[in-house]
């Protein structure tokens, strides 16, 4: 058996509740990188459709939330979530197919076709975000860990 006895420790725990300007100086940077990070890998996982749109919509935001931050990494096109997630069996406009039927089959013709097929069976999952973070996350973690650290080291100093 064995303890650990931390001096300051209420000293150390005071500091951190007043101190919202540390928190941002290591923690807001440890977000910069880590959706810079996301980003990249998210759209790595993007697939190019007619001009890269949804690829291209892919950015990121990081805010300062008084003691915290929030980084998001996201698209605004309305369709980013089916992309991300799917759709089940419905009939979309033929028109709206036309282009990526040209670019990607040779015939647009083809769109009535590629139309029925997501009639009958949606279209699949392709989770760029999803895998996009669950392959980044470590990296993430060890620039949170790091800014933690950094943070601690700020906060006894003095003590």
């Amino acid at each position: 058996m064995f303890s650990v006895e931390i001096k300051g420790k209420e000293e150390l725990i005071r500091r951190f509740i007043s101190s919202p300007q540390l928190i941002q100086k290591h923690f807001v940077p440890a977000m910069q990188k880590s959706v810079h990070l996301l980003e990249g890998e998210i759209k790595k996982n993007t697939p190019v459709g007619v001009a890269g749109q949804l690829r291209s919509s892919i950015g990121t935001e990081v805010k300062s939330l008084g003691g915290g931050v929030r980084g998001i990494v996201g698209s605004p096109l309305s369709y980013a979530p089916y992309v991300e997630e799917g759709t089940k069996p419905h009939f979309p406009p033929v028109s709206a197919l036309e282009r990526w039927c040209e670019l990607k089959l040779g015939d647009r013709r083809l769109a009535f076709v590629v139309a029925r097929a997501i009639s009958r069976r949606g279209t699949k999952a392709v989770k760029m975000f999803e895998r996009g973070v669950e392959a980044k996350k470590e990296e993430v973690f060890a620039f949170f860990r790091q800014a933690l650290i950094n943070l601690v080291r700020d906060l006894g100093e003095g003590l």
